[in-house]
């Protein structure tokens, strides 16, 4: 088969970096049941990860654990179940085989983010904020990793399911009190966008 001038042997074909090559994309980038945003996490089996160390950015830890206690209420609310939860510490290979993580606190004080997070595309933007961030994880490429977040539609939304569509998209900062102060998708290959910050 000849495409764009290339000659390629096979039946399925991706492109990359503007040429082509045989066989599937393995590469990281969006896919099918891998494309956020974050609420899309909260659709296959997923998995609270409750810290257990000391916070690194200890100004915003309050404002975590109220954000993850509010997100559990309104799983509860919105569908008349308990989220699983387990600590940090007690994760096994089977968790992370099976569960889409949903990781609350920072890189200090919860042990599976510590792991992941040389190799997550954006960084804790400073002590008084938060990140918000739906990725693969890196320890199960086929299962996501989340920071900080439930479901982000808002309370009002158990009045219709209309309302139930995600207020987010692949990733915020928050300030102190919880206002989005930057918001975006990651590109194609889960890369930030050109413009906004690292």
């Amino acid at each position: 088969m000849i495409l764009d001038g290339q000659l390629l042997a096979g039946t399925s074909f991706h492109k990359k970096n503007g040429k082509w090559g045989a066989g599937p994309d393995r590469s990281l980038h969006k896919q099918h049941d891998l494309q956020g945003p974050i609420d899309d996490a909260f659709l296959n089996s997923f998995l609270i990860v409750n810290p257990t160390g000391r916070p690194k950015y200890p100004q915003m830890a309050e404002l975590l654990r109220t954000k993850e206690t509010h997100a559990l209420q309104e799983w509860r609310g919105q569908w008349r179940g308990e989220a699983k939860q387990k600590n940090d510490t007690d994760i096994t290979d089977a968790d992370i085989r099976d569960n889409n993580l949903i990781l609350w606190g920072d890189e200090g004080s919860n042990l599976i983010y510590k792991k992941i997070a040389a190799k997550l595309p954006l960084k804790w933007p400073a002590s008084d904020q938060a990140l918000v961030m739906i990725y693969p994880n890196p320890l199960n490429r086929k299962k996501y990793v989340v920071l900080n977040s439930g479901v982000t539609f808002a309370e009002d939304a158990n009045a219709s399911n209309s309302l139930q569509t995600a207020k987010l998209p692949d990733w915020a900062v928050l300030d102190g009190k919880g206002r989005v102060l930057d918001a975006n998708f990651f590109d194609e290959r889960w890369q930030v966008k050109p413009g906004h910050r690292k």
